[in-house]
């Protein structure tokens, strides 16, 4: 063995200044890296490389919870994650314990962060970092939706474990995208009769309701193309409409989007949930239709920004590909879970809190993903 090169047999003891890419002891307080140009605790890193683009990891993202990565108990956007013995944050008078992420976010900084290591990874670019950085993010947001049982505020990824892996996280991920690994059809559906439950309570807003679908008499037109794909009876969904519409969730007066769902804004008010539309199922677009109120439903197949564009020929329509129910099994995408999990085993044996143990990681078994 080289002199000065340390032996990754012998039992580790706590001293990481041989990832020589990354000025630190693990036990710094401030860890360091060539590539990271904003302090360690700031919530919204800054990369450095050699390009022109600003190139940056926000740290600022939605949990099922209703709170974010960056709450620290007191406010949900917090600037910094540090916490330190004489915290003031602690001591506010609206602090509330359960919604303080710090420690958290945290521990998930420090796996994004060693992750890039040359002894994790050996040639990371950014894009590679990137992409482990959105994928990372995804398994946090499936912890805090199961929070019951991972109990993620506390021990972040440690109580998963090799079943946990492969028979779920792994595998609705890969057959049915996030729409399956976050359930995003049943809870969408759920919130939704909350909904309608309250407003028949209210009656004050339901006569409000009401006065806006007899003064929008289209409101109540449902194109016959989308009366399989109703959640609700067409009298429920008229008058959610009238809610959206009420609530803001539907664009008025904009143009080509008039009239269409704000799906982005509903999902995060309603399952705290950040969603782009066209990474949902074919089946979960085609139930959410309904809901915006346009006078065919085929003018939803077409952009926003342009209604007269046409289909490459060939092209099925997203009705189409909705009745068939079927994902498409991304094999890139198994390829990628792969070795990252393998860098998470090797990453394991230096991050003592936040991951499962080596064990756990290595003995994932992937073959049975792909079909």
């Amino acid at each position: 063995m080289a002199e000065g090169r340390p032996d990754l047999k012998m039992p580790y003891t706590g001293n990481l200044s041989f990832l020589n890419d990354i000025r630190t002891d693990f036990d710094d307080e401030n860890p360091e890296a060539s590539w990271l140009g904003s302090p360690f605790y700031f919530n919204k890193w800054d990369i450095i490389h050699p390009g022109h683009e600003k190139l940056s990891f926000d740290w600022q993202r939605l949990m099922p919870t209703g709170h974010y990565l960056t709450s620290n108990g007191v406010t949900s956007n917090s600037e910094w994650s540090n916490v330190i013995v004489s915290d003031v944050v602690s001591s506010d008078i609206n602090y509330i314990y359960d919604n303080d992420y710090r420690h958290t976010l945290n521990k998930l900084k420090k796996i994004v962060f060693y992750y890039r290591h040359r002894r994790i990874s050996r040639r990371c670019s950014f894009q590679d970092h990137f992409q482990f950085f959105l994928w990372i993010m995804t398994i946090t947001e499936w912890v805090f939706l199961n929070a019951d049982r991972f109990n993620p505020n506390i021990y972040l990824f440690e109580l998963i474990d090799t079943i946990d892996i492969e028979s779920e996280l792994l595998t609705l991920w890969t057959i049915g995208g996030k729409t399956a690994l976050f359930n995003l059809e049943s809870r969408f559906t759920f919130a939704l009769k909350e909904v309608l439950k309250d407003l028949k309570q209210n009656t004050s807003l339901l006569n409000k309701l009401n006065n806006i679908i007899e003064s929008r008499p289209y409101i109540s037109h449902i194109d016959p193309d989308l009366s399989t794909w109703l959640i609700f009876t067409e009298n429920e969904t008229v008058l959610l409409r009238a809610w959206m519409i009420y609530s803001g969730y539907i664009y008025t007066k904009r143009g080509n989007f008039t009239g269409i769902l704000n799906v982005n804004s509903l999902f995060k008010d309603i399952i705290f949930q950040e969603i782009k539309i066209d990474t949902a199922s074919a089946r979960l677009q085609m139930l959410l239709r309904p809901f915006s109120i346009v006078e065919k439903s085929s003018y939803l197949d077409f952009s926003p920004a342009n209604v007269k564009e046409y289909f490459p020929s060939g092209q099925q329509r997203l009705i189409e590909i909705a009745q068939t129910d079927k994902y498409e099994n991304n094999q890139c995408f198994v390829d990628s879970s792969k070795m990252y999990i393998q860098k998470l085993a090797k990453l394991s044996k230096f991050v003592p809190n936040g991951l499962p143990s080596i064990n756990v990681l290595s003995e994932v078994n992937f073959p049975f993903l792909i079909s």
